[in-house]
């Protein structure tokens, strides 16, 4: 099987083909209870976010990844992917980590306390 999004502001739908000369599926998301869609957007974002730290092998690990995609999209950006973006720095993820913080926050924390390190 294979799945193709189609996507705009008009045409959200999804494509699927079969192997075997079946008949294709196509569903379309303006046909569905308006009920349905915030329930949808939330699974999606939540598989996502599961998706990235799949491969981890440790707690910390997961969440330093959960933590860099969640940053990603606060930071205003419309890529879906953190792909050829620059890597957030493990040691401001772990100090986000410690700290119980976004890494937004612990990058301005770090960055003020070198400000002051270098003012003193």
């Amino acid at each position: 099987m294979k799945c193709k999004m189609v996507g705009s502001m008009v045409d959200r739908r999804i494509d699927f083909t079969f192997d075997g000369g079946l008949p294709a599926v196509q569903f379309d998301a303006s046909r569905v209870h308006s009920g349905l869609h915030l329930h949808a957007e939330m699974h999606g974002w939540e598989a996502r976010l599961r998706d990235v730290a799949a491969n981890k092998k440790t707690e910390l690990e997961r969440r330093m990844a959960v933590n860099a995609l969640v940053t990603h999209y606060y930071s205003g950006s419309p890529d879906w992917s953190t792909r050829g973006t620059a890597m957030p720095s493990p040691v401001i993820a772990a100090i986000a980590t410690k700290r119980g913080c976004t890494y937004a926050e612990a990058e301005a924390y770090v960055v003020s306390k070198l400000l002051d390190e270098l003012s003193a």
